[in-house]
């Protein structure tokens, strides 16, 4: 009898929970309803926008948005089109986006973690990205399907090259995304149609580079980035790529990208054009040299001043 007792009020307890927390939601969800009734739109949307213009000039980048709408159904949703960020600090190329959807989740927001869900379209490119803050603490999944990296101004802004590829893939990454030792998370990318333009590269001149494809699969775990799979170019391709490459190990990750420590392998090889373009590759490489004709080295020191020596 007393373990029955006890049993009924438990479910007495859950039953009040569960009705505490149902009138609960539904006020909020009543309040909001109404909330959105009396904002005055445009106010709301210049702030936003206002916002955004003065956090992207922190970080060195100038926004210019246009045709912007702000709209209100079961949630809040911004939408831009013709959006372009150019970096100030240093200067580079523009990144410029055809449309960009903003959708916050107002209910987390309102209980302290801000979130959202963003969508970007440049032509056929989309990438979605679902975003969450705690704190210092960020929670990204993404999705990239079709996105041409030239004309989103990635490439030569983050890579210093010309060049452009197509990505896909997705990935999902929590933590200080200023302290790389703070990271956890996946991500799986397949580069298609990469191209290196020609063009001078710490001072030596070299030939366009035709790539067919590409994967990065890595892992990031207790302050450590782990290459699972990283590969470009294909033996047998007709033409043949211009550079076929894999590289192992890992990254000691840092509180800074900087100051993270490499611990990789990198194999390679060259096809013919490159080589007779290139005419230092032979003497530059030569001591990574295999019987094979392909190239070996490993990969110590810091990001910023990488260490290659000759793979024994």
């Amino acid at each position: 009898m007393k373990e029955e007792s006890i049993e009924q009020e438990t479910l007495s307890k859950r039953k009040k929970f569960l009705k505490w927390f149902g009138w609960t939601l539904f006020f909020l969800t009543f309040l909001l309803f109404f909330t959105y009734l009396r904002i005055p739109k445009q106010r709301l949307k210049a702030y936003g926008e206002s916002m955004a213009i003065q956090t992207l000039s922190r970080q060195g980048y100038l926004l210019d948005l246009n045709d912007t709408e702000l709209s209100f159904g079961l949630g809040i949703s911004y939408t831009a089109k013709k959006i372009k960020i150019t970096p100030i600090r240093p200067p580079g190329p523009p990144i410029e986006l055809e449309n960009l959807s903003l959708t916050p989740h107002l209910l987390s927001s309102l209980l302290g973690t801000p979130s959202g869900d963003i969508e970007v379209q440049q032509g056929r490119g989309i990438l979605e990205m679902s975003i969450s803050h705690d704190g210092s603490i960020t929670h990204l999944d993404f999705e990239a399907k079709h996105l041409n990296l030239k004309k989103l101004g990635i490439f030569p802004r983050y890579t210093q090259v010309k060049g452009t590829a197509v990505l896909e893939g997705r990935g999902s990454i929590e933590g200080d995304f200023k302290r790389p030792s703070t990271l956890e998370g996946d991500v799986r990318v397949e580069l298609k149609t990469l191209l290196v333009e020609q063009q001078s590269v710490f001072g030596f001149q070299i030939p366009r580079l035709d790539i067919s494809e590409g994967i990065v699969s890595a892992r990031m775990s207790q302050s450590k980035l782990k290459i699972n799979n990283f590969k470009l170019g294909k033996k047998g391709k007709k033409p043949e790529d211009d550079l076929i490459a894999k590289i192992t190990g890992d990254i000691r990750l840092g509180s800074r990208w900087n100051s993270s420590q490499l611990n990789l392998t990198a194999e390679f090889s060259l096809s013919k054009k490159v080589q007779q373009a290139f005419s230092l590759v032979g003497a530059i490489l030569a001591p990574g040299k295999r019987k094979d004709g392909s190239y070996r080295f490993n990969l110590t020191g810091k990001v910023s001043q990488p260490l290659p020596m000759p793979h024994p």
